[in-house]
């Protein structure tokens, strides 16, 4: 999706509209028309923003850059869900660790060693997110592959 502006104003797409000139244009003319031609119009295209990520920003200012929300709000509901993920990755097993404790049939040794590198991973996770000290330092972890990558049994 883009946004259309002439004059400051937005121009919403798929409608008919008369532009600066007093020139009238049809619905589909913004998704149809040249580079050159929404310049003589005086239209600018721009690209939508990229989504916001509301765990980390209440939405944007007037120049487009996030309103981030509070660091002390941000930290322990951040760290909270990173826990939260390694006990669903744990979850589908912890049945074999009960099994093991009530009955004595042995967990396998590699579910054993997955199950503690999530718990390691986990901390490295919670270590690295108490080092941050403002949201957007947070926000930017979010997205990189160390955090979102887990191990895999």
């Amino acid at each position: 999706m883009f946004k259309y502006i002439s004059d400051g104003e937005l121009i919403p797409a798929g409608r008919p509209f008369t532009d600066r000139d007093g020139i009238k244009h049809p619905a589909n003319w913004l998704e149809r028309a040249l580079p050159w031609e929404l310049e003589a119009a005086g239209i600018k295209k721009y690209d939508d923003p990229e989504p916001i990520d509301y765990r980390f920003a209440s939405g944007y200012d007037s120049d487009g850059n996030p309103v981030w929300r509070p660091i002390e709000q941000v930290k322990p509901a951040f760290e909270n869900e990173t826990r939260v993920k390694a006990n669903t990755l744990l979850h589908p097993t912890d049945w074999m660790v009960i099994r093991e404790a009530d009955n004595g049939t042995p967990l396998d040794s590699s579910v054993k060693a997955w199950r503690e590198s999530i718990r390691v991973a986990c901390g490295n996770k919670l270590n690295k997110i108490a080092e941050f000290n403002s949201t957007a330092q947070i926000a930017a972890y979010a997205k990189t592959a160390s955090y979102l990558t887990w191990p895999e049994l």
